[in-house]
């Protein structure tokens, strides 16, 4: 196994991570397992945001290489299949490059859907795949009107600490017969608990879905994905 340094974190450069364990000990302590490809120095929850960012550039920057590209678009699908039937303003929350946006639209999905991101990596700000795109900071308001959004998406953000102020803004901007739609690793039981119950706070009822996927990436099926579908 070849570990690289980048920042605070360990990049893998081979393609049997899903067969490495879960935590590491490198430098003395303890690295955590992350997105398919990258260990990291804290576990997820506890990243700070300029480590955020970082993660999310790496993503980027290593989509094609190191990531199962079949099981993403599988989860993609997925998720379309979950909103597909409804209205048709969206916010993707935590949007990044746009990668769910870039799939819906090589699957000629998108044209009937009015698209919005919010991130808070300020490289993104003039990503074109959006009718408007917010960077935002903690505690800012969303540029969004009340009751305007039909679904709101939150594709592989939620393990990171989302601050409730964030929630109730997803609250707000959402119609009251909406969707909001997010998905969690596995593990963290504690951090899992703390986000349902700021949900809650936030004015959320839930319920849960799993993607359970049959698709091989090294000789391993990947582990099954919780989403949540909350609503008003």
């Amino acid at each position: 196994m070849k570990l690289k340094k980048i920042n605070d974190f360990y990049l893998t450069d081979n393609n049997k991570f899903n067969k490495l364990p879960d935590v590491l000990k490198l430098d003395g302590k303890n690295y955590y397992k992350h997105m398919g490809f990258v260990y990291l120095p804290v576990r997820q929850d506890k990243l700070n945001k300029k480590q955020i960012i970082q993660i999310g550039n790496l993503r980027d920057k290593y989509f094609n290489s190191l990531i199962d590209r079949k099981f993403v678009e599988e989860v993609y699908l997925f998720v379309y299949n979950l909103f597909k039937n409804n209205e048709k303003k969206i916010l993707d929350f935590g949007a990044g490059s746009g990668n769910f946006t870039e799939f819906l639209k090589g699957k000629n999905l998108l044209d009937s859907f009015e698209f919005n991101g919010i991130d808070i990596n300020p490289k993104y700000k003039k990503n074109r795949l959006y009718s408007k795109y917010q960077i935002i900071k903690n505690r800012v308001k969303f540029l969004f009107l009340d009751n305007y959004f039909d679904i709101i998406l939150a594709l592989w953000v939620f393990h990171y600490n989302v601050p409730i102020g964030n929630l109730k803004e997803i609250n707000r901007t959402l119609k009251d017969k909406g969707k909001f739609i997010f998905n969690l690793y596995k593990g963290n039981i504690k951090h899992k608990r703390y986000l349902l119950s700021n949900l809650k706070k936030a004015g959320f009822k839930y319920y849960k879905k799993i993607l359970q996927s049959k698709i091989l990436f090294n000789g391993t099926i990947h582990s099954p994905i919780e989403f949540y579908i909350c609503y008003k």
